[in-house]
């Protein structure tokens, strides 16, 4: 196996270990290789009150990245979520390059998961969930390989995000309403970027 494997693969035991010391049982599904969505949906799709979900690495000009799980069926137009983002239209969202994607998110193209933000390298990465995924019974999320699909419930799901430090931030991807602000540890905000905020107050006259 390639150094990229062994880090997806070791990044699997990491989540298997953090699942069972947080209690959370999950059903594992083995399978065949399952890079896209269409050959994912051959072994789960059977599955009653799953969530299959379709993941998208995407990266802005400044370099913040992003992770977007939505259903399969919910509409993810890149255009669209840039402009909701605030991302300058002559910069919009692109995938992120593979190598960037196994450094960040310790996973190779076709396997990209929400469980990605259990890498280290991955604290600045914004996670964007389909609010969809609250109405499923269970979340059907690669475990960093795609010949296995971790069933997980949501509410197990975002108990592991918070164990972690992170809160899950759902998004109704058929609004248009504005999801701008700096992403976690990456990226400035106005405030920090101005110089004037790193000036100290002045202290007042006595």
């Amino acid at each position: 196996p390639s150094l990229s494997q062994c880090c997806a693969r070791a990044m699997e035991e990491a989540l298997s270990a953090k699942l069972e010391e947080l209690g959370i049982n999950v059903q594992t599904i083995v399978h065949a290789a399952a890079p896209t969505v269409e050959e994912h949906s051959k072994h789960v799709g059977h599955i009653e009150g799953g969530g299959q979900a379709k993941n998208l690495c995407l990266k802005d000009k400044k370099g913040n990245m992003y992770l977007i799980s939505a259903l399969k069926d919910t509409a993810t137009d890149m255009k669209e979520i840039s402009e909701r983002l605030g991302v300058p239209k002559s910069a919009p969202l692109r995938m992120a390059a593979a190598d960037k994607m196994q450094e960040t998110l310790q996973v190779l193209p076709g396997a990209v998961t929400p469980f990605g933000v259990l890498s280290p390298n991955a604290l600045s990465v914004r996670l964007l969930l389909d609010v969809r995924f609250k109405e499923c019974k269970t979340l059907l999320f690669h475990p960093f390989v795609n010949t296995k699909t971790t069933c997980i419930s949501p509410a197990d799901f975002d108990k592991l995000l918070s164990a972690i430090g992170r809160t899950a931030e759902y998004v109704d991807f058929s609004s248009n309403s504005s999801l701008a602000k700096a992403p976690e540890g990456n990226g400035k905000s106005e405030e920090a970027a101005s110089p004037a905020a790193k000036k100290p107050a002045k202290e007042p006259k006595p």
